[in-house]
């Protein structure tokens, strides 16, 4: 179906008989008018002989694998192929056809990157992104796109140049928040490393300083990164809940001008009281001592007043909202009641 193979091997006696096709995938235009055809010619005969699913999805691999014997032209007509086998459910498993793209060769002469460009771009003109994002899981290929670059443009900046110019935006934005999950990741493993090892807050502030020098990060996201490092940092496992919570409020102290220092902007404080709120709705021990937090940075400029009355009147996170509401109570627009 896809190079004009046999479609058969005939007798024992005589493997040159079997049927050929004079028409084919690599021979038609590369089109949708051109290839749908052929895809749902499989799909039927699947339909009737489901387990020439694991034959289709060796066939594709193998092709992937030889891509580079392939005209442009027939790299095109095969990476739509593919593309529309998943758009429409054939069956096979993307694990191994998007294994077979990561070898040195097709990855250094820009093979497997043209390859993938077009398989997003066809896909994407017949399927929605959200059914991208899910097949790249499946193919565990999510969050490693950048592999498919060649080694000297493995960047952010290069990703988002390359596809945006081929009308992929849906798929850069996608990426970009995959790439700040990535970094945040970084960052929280090394800012819990470092106030474990007794680092400075000088120190601490350094290394988030430095991990976000090249990159950015969104700063509400980073914020949230930061305080739950801290917070995971600490050491309030006992029995005693008065001196958990007590061990908490000193911990927070110590590290309260490390949250000051990117709590810059009216709307990353209301980030930090929301996750405030939602560390202490995930952890019931913190519950009842979210009051105290809250005033402990209040009273040490972490938080100004007015973002505490904004979240209590409407930017309140939604998990567990009433009940936070309810143990902050304001009384009058210059005063402050918990």
């Amino acid at each position: 179906v896809f190079t004009g193979d046999r479609m058969g091997i005939g007798s024992a006696g005589n493997k040159d008989e079997g049927q050929t096709l004079e028409r084919y995938v690599f021979k038609d235009p590369a089109t949708m008018e051109g290839v749908m055809p052929w895809v749902k010619f499989m799909q039927a005969t699947i339909r009737r002989r489901p387990f020439l699913v694991q034959a289709l999805e060796g066939v594709m691999e193998k092709l992937i694998r030889q891509l580079n014997f392939y005209s442009t032209e027939e790299k095109e007509k095969l990476a739509l192929g593919t593309a529309l086998v998943y758009v429409h459910n054939l069956g096979p498993l993307a694990l191994p056809i998007f294994r077979a793209l990561l070898d040195d060769a097709k990855v250094q002469d820009g093979t497997a990157l043209h390859f993938l460009t077009q398989f997003f771009k066809a896909y994407l003109d017949n399927a929605p992104m959200d059914d991208l994002v899910q097949l790249l899981r499946r193919a565990k290929s999510e969050d490693n796109l950048l592999e498919y670059f060649p080694y000297n443009k493995r960047t952010e900046e290069q990703f988002a140049k390359h596809f945006e110019g081929e009308g992929l935006s849906e798929l850069v934005e996608h990426s970009k928040k995959r790439f700040a999950d990535a970094r945040l990741k970084e960052i929280k493993k090394k800012t819990k490393e470092a106030i474990a090892a007794g680092s400075s807050l000088q120190e601490v502030q350094d290394i988030i300083n430095q991990s976000t020098a090249e990159e950015e990060v969104p700063e509400v996201r980073l914020i949230d990164t930061i305080w739950n490092s801290v917070m995971e940092g600490g050491d309030w496992d006992t029995k005693n809940q008065q001196q958990a919570h007590l061990n908490a409020l000193k911990h927070i102290k110590a590290w309260h001008k490390l949250l000051a220092a990117f709590a810059t902007s009216a709307k990353i404080e209301l980030a930090l009281l929301n996750s405030i709120q939602v560390y202490c709705y995930t952890d019931a021990k913190m519950l009842k001592l979210f009051p105290q937090i809250v005033k402990m940075v209040y009273d040490v400029d972490v938080i100004d007043e007015d973002t505490i009355m904004f979240w209590h009147r409407k930017g309140s996170s939604p998990k567990g909202r009433q009940q936070f509401l309810s143990l902050i109570h304001i009384s009058e627009p210059t005063r402050l009641g918990m």
